[in-house]
């Protein structure tokens, strides 16, 4: 099984334990294309900072984030776990689990990475910014850089098991299961479960389709914070979009209006992560 999660764009700072040990990281069939954009993102940054600070999107605030990439063959490494914070890694607390439980989550974590490709939480990395959208000068886009890599790698990772995807768009853009694999995703909570990719897009009550059953059960129930409501049947939210400048408005399939949304994933990471093997 294989989790599959976006990093946090704030890291933790490297500290002062040993650099970076390309070689030590999991998936080796990526050291070649992660060699490359390490050297093009440190030349980078070393020799323009104005335009370092410009192809990684940054504001004058967060100016230091270009020297810090500068340093990354000599800055300090500690494992992916402890490097990503945010909302969602807080929400993970790897630090919290047992050890059978960190064990499984070395296992099945991949977090992906606009530097690395794609690294476990167990690899020790130092902290850095790049992006999945950003373009570097001599490689352009990292998502369809890293698709041909992430092609011949990770569907070895994978196996035959179940594959997670909890990543954010920009980091679904360097890999997306194909085959056998795709075609056992399902999209979940809605009374007619049929196979077919995830779906989050907006559906007109005159044009659900399949979830029209669903719709109409949740619109028989009472309003929830007035722009709720939910299907009795299987629990799926719906949410009420007004459109501006007029008197109309749709449904929306959601997602549980009362969690998070990092909430949401981790519940269902922890869920596989925390249970006995």
């Amino acid at each position: 099984m294989l989790v599959l999660l976006p990093p946090s764009e704030g890291k933790a700072p490297s500290g002062s334990g040993a650099p970076l040990k390309p070689e030590s990281l999991s998936l080796p069939g990526l050291a070649e294309a992660r060699a490359a954009v390490l050297d093009e993102l440190v030349e980078l940054c070393v020799a323009d900072e104005e335009k370092a600070r410009e192809v990684l999107g940054l504001s004058e605030g967060l100016r230091g984030e270009v020297a810090k990439n500068a340093e990354l063959r000599t800055a300090g490494a500690r494992p992916a776990g402890e490097v990503y914070t945010g909302v969602l890694y807080d929400a993970l607390g790897l630090a919290t689990l047992d050890a059978a439980a960190r064990e499984r989550a070395g296992d099945a974590l991949l977090v992906f990475s606009g530097l690395w490709g794609a690294v476990k939480v167990t690899d020790r990395i130092p902290s850095y910014r790049c992006s999945m959208g950003i373009k570097l000068p001599g490689l352009g886009a990292l998502g369809a850089y890293w698709r041909g890599p992430m092609a011949s790698v990770l569907p070895g990772a994978a196996g035959d098991g179940l594959v997670l995807d909890l990543r954010s768009a920009a980091y679904a853009t360097a890999w997306r299961p194909k085959g056998r694999w795709r075609r056992g995703r399902r999209r979940y909570g809605c009374c007619t479960r049929r196979p077919g990719r995830w779906s989050a897009t907006s559906t007109r009550p005159r044009r659900a389709g399949s979830y029209g059953a669903c719709w109409r059960r949740a619109r028989s129930q009472p309003l929830r914070r007035s722009w709720w409501r939910r299907c009795g049947t299987c629990g799926t939210w719906w949410r009420r979009a007004a459109r501006r400048g007029r008197s109309t408005s749709w449904w929306t399939r959601s997602t549980d209006p009362r969690l998070h949304p990092a909430q949401r994933s981790l519940r269902v990471a922890l869920a596989l992560v925390r249970m006995r093997p």
